[in-house]
């Protein structure tokens, strides 16, 4: 008690000079008093007094409250709500706990934080129930302010408009398609139409958003009912966009056989997608399947995909087969495939390469070109099918059929003027052979990722010159058995090796994450000075020390002394852990991003470290 009664005697009246001060609206020489009182009620140890005692001080203004309001008076609204929510928290189960909330909301609407205002109000009426001896007046208060903020709420919504009923129908048709297209969704319009009634009556005003349709043919007959209610919300047009799930029944063959009024089989392009998902190991014949399509649509479509759905990364047992000139005769600009066998027909089994420039072996028109998880034909025999690729994906597949399994003779040229991205993915327990080299010719390759290949097909981007992006990972099968007729000495594969960055003037990214020779792709670079404009190299997961080839890159390119080069922004090495600490050191100086991580910090302590003495640039 004496402790206590020496602390009122102490900072009472430092605090009525601050009252005083404030009373006549010198706020900033109150302030400093305010926090002196304050700041030795609340962090003294041992504290002199309580803050519930401090709150007694004085009945009219507490030490806490005309610190708040002072800074208010200042528009120091940030601290201000500061010191509010410390006047909560210091005892909440107090009756001036009140003060504070209301302090709390009314900073909250200076600053339009309505919302928060309120649910601060919401918090202080539900605090009412656990206090003792509650004030009636602050109680009110607080009310009060809850009515008057949900009174702003309520007028803030109605003010709201639907953007359904601002936008023009055109505006939002051209919105919905978009996001369709770009998301390949097939049930935004029936989501649409159960936001609201509003939403729902302008949704089945565009019939243009009820020609994409999703339907899974189990023999529940639910697929026809779906497909009556989308022709007739569609204004009885047929689908545009179709995307069958066959789903171990053959109720499909009823749908495919007479799609009649669904597709328009009529028209010059019946569909423009001809999605196909086989969820079920059945017997599924896709031989017949899509010779059935290819009879009733009688045209051709502008994409066709089909994938026969399973939790297996590799290539399935049970893949579908299916004849590529479906491909040829009935696709216009894309095809997406996964897990089939995808069987070249008569055309590609003859050994001469003039069969290749038939027309009807051609098809000019495809633009983009996947199959995943699949048994495929090479790339070349792609290439030379469909000349007028701009993209072709080839991804876990491995080589079946005519000309695959046969070495590529010198002869054979691979011409490919519109190719733009390409990316071959071969499974790692599948082995190229390296064989000599074939004359790819991609002149408009942009980008180009390479995974688990042979050095025949990474030689694919010497005649890129205007290549920006290369990835190659995995292992690199780049030469032959040693018993092998036309096997080569070590110092030929590399000098075909090195020949594959010669010709890349224009490359900017280089990622040879885990490659088997990726450190001497780099040192070829270095030493050779190939590749001006690289911008971003990855060197991720590789043995050796190999800390002085970044040094010497890092001199080349950002030394500032050629300006033949461009400055390297980007250098990633992550998971080398023979990598020398002391090199990466030097190299995050000169170089805007480096990244290099370690598998832990227990390896990273274990890892041998080799020092050498290096040049700053």
């Amino acid at each position: 008690m004496s402790s206590s009664s020496s602390s009122k005697k102490s900072y009472k009246p430092i605090f009525d000079a601050a009252v005083k001060k404030y009373r006549s609206e010198r706020y900033e020489e109150a302030l400093p008093l305010l926090v002196e009182v304050s700041d030795a009620c609340h962090l003294s140890l041992p504290p002199l007094i309580s803050l519930h005692q401090a709150l007694s001080l004085n009945p009219h203004l507490a030490i806490y409250d005309t610190k708040c309001a002072a800074l208010l008076k200042l528009n120091r609204n940030k601290e201000a709500l500061a010191v509010a929510r410390q006047m909560i928290a210091a005892d909440e189960r107090s009756i001036k706990v009140y003060q504070g909330y209301r302090r709390c909301i009314t900073i909250l609407m200076l600053s339009k934080h309505n919302k928060q205002a309120l649910a601060m109000a919401n918090l202080a009426v539900n605090k009412c129930k656990s206090v003792q001896g509650k004030d009636v007046t602050l109680l009110e208060e607080v009310l009060s302010l809850r009515e008057e903020l949900r009174a702003i709420e309520l007028s803030r919504l109605s003010s709201y408009r639907d953007p359904m009923t601002v936008l023009p129908v055109e505006m939002i048709l051209d919105i919905v398609e978009l996001a369709t297209e770009s998301s390949e969704d097939y049930g935004m319009a029936a989501r649409l139409s159960h936001v609201s009634r509003l939403w729902r009556q302008r949704v089945l005003d565009m019939p243009q958003l009820w020609r994409r349709c999703r339907v899974t043919f189990d023999g529940s007959g639910t697929a026809f009912q779906k497909l009556d209610a989308y022709y007739n919300r569609a204004n009885q047009t047929p689908l545009r966009h179709l995307r069958a799930v066959l789903d171990g029944t053959k109720e499909y063959w009823r749908f495919f056989k007479r799609p009649l009024p669904y597709i328009d089989v009529n028209a010059e392009r019946p569909l423009s997608t001809l999605d196909i998902v086989s969820t079920k190991d059945d017997e599924l014949d896709t031989f017949d399947l899509y010779q059935t399509v290819s009879e009733s649509l009688a045209k051709k479509v502008d994409t066709v995909k089909y994938a026969h759905s399973h939790s297996n990364a590799q290539i399935p047992r049970d893949v579908r087969p299916l004849r590529c000139m479906f491909l040829v005769n009935n696709v216009v600009k894309e095809v997406n495939l996964d897990s089939v066998y995808l069987m070249y027909e008569r055309f590609l089994s003859q050994d001469s390469a003039e069969k290749w420039d038939r027309e009807e072996t051609k098809n000019d028109t495809l633009r983009h070109f996947k199959i995943s998880r699949s048994y495929a034909p090479s790339f070349k025999a792609i290439a030379l099918t469909f000349p007028s690729l701009k993209s072709l994906e080839w991804d876990m597949c491995t080589k079946r059929g005519p000309l695959m399994d046969r070495p590529v003779t010198e002869g054979v040229k691979v011409w490919h003027n519109d190719l733009q991205t390409l990316i071959v993915k071969m499974l790692p327990t599948y082995k190229e052979s390296g064989g000599p080299p074939t004359d790819y010719a991609l002149p408009a390759l942009r980008y180009c990722e390479l995974v688990n290949v042979s050095l025949r097909t990474l030689e694919c981007v010497q005649k890129s010159p205007k290549l920006a992006h290369l990835s190659v990972h995995g292992t690199l099968d780049y030469r032959l058995p040693t018993d092998h007729p036309d096997a080569r000495g070590m110092a030929y594969y590399m000098d075909r090796f090195v020949g594959v960055f010669e010709k890349l003037p224009e490359l900017e990214v280089l990622d040879v994450t885990a490659m088997e020779l990726g450190v001497r792709a780099l040192r070829v670079i270095v030493e050779k000075r190939l590749c001006p404009r690289l911008k971003y190299i990855n060197v991720s997961r590789h043995s050796g020390a190999f800390g002085r080839l970044l040094i010497d890159l890092v001199k080349q390119r950002n030394g500032g002394g050629d300006s033949a080069f461009t400055p390297i922004d980007t250098l990633v090495v992550n998971y080398c852990q023979e990598l020398e600490h002391e090199a990466v050191t030097w190299v995050r100086k000169h170089v805007q991003t480096v990244q290099c991580v370690y598998t832990t910090k227990e390896e990273l302590k274990a890892m041998p470290r080799q020092r050498y003495r290096y040049e700053r640039v």
